[in-house]
């Protein structure tokens, strides 16, 4: 699976850097290694956008087949895609806007609400954490686009943008979960996807989607030494990663076909079904 994102830092004197990314960040908690050996003239500037590639390296996730990010106009010249501060802008029209890459728009970014005029049916929303990256500015949204029928200063959200008439709008405008205020909370679901060399997946099920409004990131280091099948039934609790999001913990494995615990000291009076 290919991600986008932008070089953080590169030493050259040392052969490594870190490569900024929203999606890699909510799986691993961290920004990703580069090594030289995996970057276009084993070389790259601060700020830099790019495309790579994930593997396994020896002390970790690490980027590879890593890539200028670019995008085609239509008179045929090909231009980096930019991203980051002081790189988030193009020229359109003679005007300057923030430019998204294709996939860009289908994130879900983390933010505050900066201002809402309830009279006017407008505000702001500021970009925070790691969306800083590829939002450094506020950005204009409409009453249509919340989720809830109003929102105040500061309030915690998550948003999704696309291009309007005069740059960049904030859309699909949730309240941000708080994951702290469901600290000690057992909550049911089915696993979706594992990846046993990366050793990390994501638990989904109706319940799950409709409370945290995703699939539900889980680390294979919660289960031990188990590991887990698709579609094996599981309880878990939640905490809050570095952005703020959701991530399974304490998790329990149950057999999809006899629900029989595989952790030793789980009892339950009786099974359950999601």
């Amino acid at each position: 699976m290919g991600y986008m994102g932008t070089i953080k830092s590169f030493n050259a004197a040392k052969g490594w850097g870190l490569i900024s990314c929203d999606e890699t960040f909510s799986m691993y908690g961290k920004d990703i290694f580069v090594l030289k050996t995996s970057l276009p003239n084993h070389a790259a500037e601060a700020g830099t956008p790019v495309r790579f590639t994930v593997t396994q390296g020896a002390k970790g996730p690490e980027a590879s087949n890593v890539r200028m990010a670019t995008q085609r106009r239509p008179n045929g010249v090909t231009v980096p895609v930019m991203l980051g501060k002081g790189a988030g802008k193009q020229m359109m029209n003679g005007k300057t806007s923030m430019a998204l890459g294709p996939d860009l728009s289908q994130r879900t970014y983390t933010g505050t609400i900066k201002s809402f005029n309830a009279e006017k049916g407008w505000g702001f929303v500021s970009a925070s954490g790691h969306a800083l990256n590829v939002i450094p500015k506020d950005v204009f949204f409409m009453r249509s686009s919340l989720h809830v029928p109003q929102v105040s200063p500061g309030e915690s959200v998550e948003f999704k943008v696309a291009e309007g008439q005069k740059g960049l709008n904030a859309i699909d405008i949730r309240p941000m979960l708080s994951v702290d205020g469901m600290s000690g909370m057992s909550f049911n679901g089915v696993v979706k996807s594992y990846n046993a060399k990366k050793q990390w997946g994501f638990i989904t099920g109706d319940a799950v989607v409709e409370t945290f409004g995703r699939d539900v990131f889980f680390h294979g280091k919660e289960l031990g030494d188990q590991i887990p099948e698709i579609g094996n039934h599981v309880e878990f609790m939640v905490t809050s990663n570095d952005q703020g999001q959701p991530q399974a913990t304490k998790l329990s494995l149950w057999s999809s076909h006899t629900f029989n615990a595989f952790k030793p000291g789980v009892a339950r009076a009786t099974p359950y079904s999601v």
